[in-house]
């Protein structure tokens, strides 16, 4: 009798069946196959920008003017993707209205980014210089030998210059929607060409010029068919003069499309600065892949999507006993890592990264515990002096340890720059905590604690506790930064609102202490800082019950803050809404 076929059913792929029977000493295969069509596509990477609502249309920005960078910034209304439109006001000109400047010169275009392909898909924003561009009817135009040796033909029409002059002082900047606020991508400005000294050749006598750090693209995700609306801005500083009426500037808006290897990319991050090429970059997509970093601690990685944490956390970088620098650069592009827990009491240089001296920006971090010995923080243990951290954001249940214990970073000797933290922080013995750093000898500047400050009162050796940071010293600078005392700030002794030591040539200047009846110390106490030796305080404020020291912080009622922007204050860092503390313009607080 014939053997009956055992038969497999496949769908895409095919496969020998193969199966074994041993009778007495005689070995026999009985053997079957199956086949079936195996059709295999690559992916589609596809994707396509169209200004405006509908047609696809050139970007066209005419009548732009020297603009107040505050009067520009505040001016892009939360419309949807409506038109976008100038308000007319400038400061000194409160008797003009719209129809002095009609018409209203739109300096806002939206544009939306579509993912048409099957992939997701990485893409990158940027303008290139068009060499290409044609002028309008009636405007003088350059040939060749005329570019080469800056003369014109009598034939041309006497009309403005038809040339890219603006390309050395136009910015061109990116807003993301958030919420049902339009607001702009930070340190973006995708003109290449830009020259900081030509747009600004007295920066010293302008307030408000744009800070941007001039990263000239951006990044963002996209899901398969996908998309996102962006708003491109073109902004002439104030201090453009009269050389620059008439001339243009004529570009291409580029997209570049990258393949995501993460299968699930979810919603578009929303935009997000980007100071690593997402080319070049190692994607992370879950927690595995964070954890690779520890394994090649000089490599470029970026993060393209949230990513909660399962497990107990080692820092990367440390391998028991000893640690090793993170180099590279890690951008984060606004997502969030949540669940951060770790707990290593003995050790030193305990965080997300043990010890970072390279860069970590565009990062939010959820932390359950933190918990180590000496240099512990929710982002780093230590910042080092090559070390920096941007747009980093901490809310933390509790970061803990022995000394050196802040809520964003433990020891900072490198620069931080428009972060946060949002903790409460304890220390167990020793010294040297603050709600935001344990010690700085580096660069703090535009960031914000919130905070309580617990200490084992047991420990006789508790001191120098500090809302923002329990020790500025060794030349370390802190400017334009506030911490706001949800909790208790407690200690032994030399405790300060803000901090409690300030010395060897450090600076704190453009700070406010928010601490009413909340500091408790048994010693040295102050609303601002608790010991002030060789060091500098400049138009710094407390709004407290405790004590202030000479060349201290300046005591001050809560309504005396609320509402405006102190002596001191830049009005481009700043920003003073009624009835409100001041807040940071790049870094506000929700």
């Amino acid at each position: 009798m014939k053997a009956k076929k055992s038969r497999v059913v496949l769908s895409s792929v095919s496969v020998l069946l193969v199966l074994s029977l041993l009778a007495g000493m005689t070995m026999a295969w009985f053997t079957d196959t199956e086949k079936v069509n195996a059709n295999f596509t690559a992916g589609v990477l596809d994707i396509s920008v169209k200004p405006g609502e509908t047609d696809v249309t050139d970007l066209t920005f005419e009548n732009l003017r020297p603009m107040l960078y505050d009067n520009f910034y505040k001016e892009l209304e939360p419309n949807g993707n409506e038109k976008w439109v100038n308000d007319v006001t400038q400061d000194k000109t409160t008797d003009l209205d719209d129809e002095d400047y009609a018409p209203v010169p739109a300096y806002f275009k939206p544009v939306t980014i579509t993912n048409e392909g099957t992939l997701p898909t990485k893409v990158k924003l940027s303008l290139e210089i068009a060499q290409d561009y044609a002028c309008k009817e009636g405007e003088k135009q350059f040939v060749a030998e005329d570019l080469a040796n800056g003369t014109m033909t009598a034939s041309q029409p006497d009309s403005p210059i038809c040339e890219n002059k603006l390309e050395k002082v136009l910015k061109v900047f990116v807003y993301k929607q958030v919420g049902e606020t339009w607001t702009k991508v930070e340190d973006v400005n995708l003109n290449t060409a830009y020259d900081e000294a030509k747009a600004n050749p007295d920066e010293a006598a302008s307030g408000n010029t744009a800070k941007e750090t001039n990263n000239t693209y951006m990044t963002t995700m996209l899901p398969a068919q996908g998309t996102a609306t962006y708003v491109i801005a073109g902004y002439l500083p104030e201090t453009v003069d009269n050389a620059y009426q008439g001339k243009h500037y004529h570009s291409k808006l580029v997209l570049n499309a990258y393949q995501m290897d993460d299968t699930d990319a979810g919603v578009p991050d929303e935009g997000g600065s980007s100071s690593t090429d997402p080319e070049e970059a190692v994607a992370i997509n879950s927690e595995e892949d964070l954890k690779k970093i520890g394994q090649n601690m000089d490599g470029d990685f970026v993060l393209n999507g949230d990513i909660t944490l399962t497990s107990d956390w080692t820092p990367l970088g440390m391998d028991g006993d000893s640690t090793k620098p993170f180099t590279g650069t890690f951008d984060g592009q606004g997502h969030t890592i949540s669940g951060l827990n770790v707990s290593k009491s003995d050790k030193i240089s305990v965080g997300l990264f043990a010890v970072n001296s390279g860069t970590i920006q565009d990062v939010n971090i959820v932390a359950e515990e933190i918990l180590g010995s000496s240099s512990v923080g929710a982002v780093a243990g230590s910042n080092e002096a090559a070390g920096t951290l941007l747009n980093v954001h901490v809310t933390a249940e509790g970061v803990r340890g022995q000394s050196n214990v802040g809520g964003l970073v433990g020891t900072n000797r490198g620069n931080v720059s428009r972060c946060s933290a949002d903790t409460t922080v304890t220390v167990t013995a020793t010294q040297g905590v603050g709600g935001f750093a344990g010690d700085n000898s580096g660069v703090i500047e535009e960031s914000w604690a919130v905070t309580g400050i617990n200490v084992d009162q047991q420990q006789s050796t508790n001191l120098d506790v500090g809302g923002f940071v329990g020790s500025n010293q060794n030349s370390g600078t802190i400017r334009n930064c506030y911490v706001i005392a949800r909790d208790t700030i407690a200690g032994l002794f030399n405790v300060g609102g803000f901090a409690s030591l300030n010395q060897y040539g450090s600076t704190i200047e453009n700070c406010y202490a928010v601490t009413t009846d909340k500091i408790q110390c048994s010693d040295t106490v102050s609303a601002g800082v608790a010991v002030n030796e060789n060091g500098t305080i400049k138009n710094c404020y407390a709004v407290s019950t405790a004590a202030v020291g000479s060349g201290e912080f300046q005591k001050v009622e809560e309504s005396a803050l609320k509402g405006t922007l102190p002596q001191g204050f830049d009005a481009s860092v700043w920003t003073a809404a009624e009835g409100e503390y001041p807040q940071l313009a790049n870094n506000p607080q929700a």
